[in-house]
Formats: C-alpha cells, sequence, structure tokens
C-alpha cells in the first residue's frame, strides 16, 4: 500500500509532498488541492516524492487545467519524477512551471541555483 503525506508550506502558498503520488493516494492530494483557492499560484513541493504513476501524472494535469489561467508551480522534482513529467509532457502545460534546485552551484553562490525548466515554442 503507497503513502503519501501532505503538509501545507509556511512560507508559500501551497504545500510539500512526500511519498508517492499514485493511484491509492490520490483521492488524498484532490481533497487537499481542493481546498485552495484558484485565484493565485499554488506552489508543490515535491522534493520528497519518491514515485508518481500514470494517475499522479493524471491528478497534476487535471489540477492544472482547472487552475485554467494560474500558476501552478512544481517545486524540486527528484530526477525520476522530473523525467515522469517530461514523458507525459507536463513540463509543456502552459498553467505549470517547474523549478529544480541545482545541486551544483556556481563558485561563491551561497545558495542553489533555480532553474525554471519551461521549453519555449
Amino acid at each position: 500500500m503507497s503513502d503519501v503525506q501532505i503538509v501545507p508550506l509556511t512560507d508559500e502558498r501551497g504545500f510539500r509532498l512526500a511519498g508517492d503520488l499514485d493511484f491509492s493516494t490520490v483521492p488524498q492530494f484532490n481533497e487537499a488541492v481542493s481546498s485552495f483557492a484558484s485565484d493565485n499560484a499554488l506552489h508543490l513541493d515535491l522534493a520528497d516524492v519518491i514515485h508518481i504513476d500514470s494517475a499522479g501524472l493524471h491528478a497534476i494535469l487535471g489540477l492544472a487545467r482547472s487552475r485554467r489561467d494560474r500558476s501552478l508551480v512544481l517545486l524540486h522534482p527528484a530526477p525520476t519524477v522530473l523525467r515522469s513529467f517530461e514523458i507525459a509532457g507536463i513540463d509543456q502545460h502552459p498553467a505549470i512551471e517547474i523549478r529544480r534546485a541545482d545541486a551544483a552551484s556556481a563558485p561563491g553562490d551561497a545558495g542553489s541555483e533555480t532553474k525554471h525548466l519551461r521549453r519555449a515554442g
């Protein structure tokens, strides 16, 4: 049985997910995101998501569609999750922005660089 933990973010509008976003945990995810109004950007910190399946990808796409022209910001996805986004085309969706903290900072940088992943075109 899969498990997902959903914790509200303290410094941004949204929440942090940890564990698996899959068929068995999508209802819990949908319930949590339904509490957020669609009038502002919603941030999802995905750094601790271990696995995402097609149901999880579908839930994120559905959330983006429901927000219409509002931004859905996906923060710090692990490489395997990011690859799933690329395969599914989530990185191409106009309402989705993906921000990834680069582990290799430039010399003299105090923190990690944030890369905004969105393909032009």
